[in-house]
């Protein structure tokens, strides 16, 4: 790469490419800005050895998609963000299994059902004594779902027993999307974690192999060399960065 002034400048790019100005475009414009326009020979009449060469780029890709499978620390926190959205499927699940109960009862069994570990034997009694009230209340729902020509009685009791239903899945359906949003922020938090150490992987692997940029490699359609699993067995090792970049080797990107 010659004599020239080198940094290296990680571009993690998921959705966007950027475009650079190229470096002789740069020049010519930073030159000329000082002189009158009249000044300026004309582009046919320079000598052909004049007109300064653009150095030549090392680039290097970097398949994020692979990084995110193969990074080991980011599977266990994929793996324990999973435990933790099926604990709260199993949660919603059970809940389901009680729709037919007052309000009131309701919130004994959320209750119940939030807390940690096993259950104790009262909790136990209280949970069987709720689930049979529900199963009674839906059995009969059925019932008369199943009657052809309710009398005003048993229209009565269906639209009550509908009305009971249909606000405890509201409830339940309030509980699954305060869970996702909490899945959200979890996700946000581990990733908050691990994208610096990526990110200082990327860029020490960049610099230990004399690269000036480096791009995601799902945006690029030719060229560029694939360090994916370089940063990989980097960021597996324990060593996102190396030595003299702790900082995330930001003089590279300055």
């Amino acid at each position: 790469m010659g004599t020239r002034l080198r940094g290296t400048i990680v571009l993690v790019l998921v959705a966007t490419a950027v475009c650079w100005p190229a470096p002789a475009v740069l020049a010519q414009g930073n030159e000329g800005a000082d002189k009158p326009a009249e000044e300026t020979p004309k582009a046919e009449e320079q000598p052909a050895q004049a007109v300064a060469e653009a150095p030549a780029l090392a680039i290097a890709l970097v398949h994020l998609s692979k990084v995110q499978q193969e990074y080991a620390e980011l599977r266990t926190q994929e793996q324990d963000l999973g435990k933790w959205l099926q604990g709260r499927r199993t949660f919603l699940d059970e809940l389901g299994n009680f729709a037919f109960l007052s309000s009131k009862d309701f919130q004994d069994v959320t209750a119940i059902l939030g807390k940690s570990g096993a259950l104790s034997d009262e909790d136990k009694k209280r949970m069987a004594e709720l689930r049979d009230i529900s199963d009674a209340k839906d059995k009969r729902y059925r019932e008369l779902l199943a009657t052809p020509q309710r009398t005003p009685q048993q229209e009565e009791e269906y639209n009550s027993l509908h009305e009971i239903y249909e606000a405890r899945q509201k409830e339940i359906d309030q509980l699954s999307k305060q869970f996702a949003g909490e899945l959200q922020t979890r996700r946000q938090k581990a990733i908050s974690v691990l994208m610096p150490k990526v990110k200082a992987a990327i860029e020490a692997e960049a610099k230990a192999q004399n690269f000036d940029f480096v791009l995601d490699a799902d945006i690029v359609f030719f060229g560029g060399v694939d360090i994916t699993d370089s940063v990989i067995a980097r960021l597996n090792a324990g060593q996102p960065a190396a030595e003299g970049t702790q900082n995330g080797g930001q003089e590279g990107g300055q």
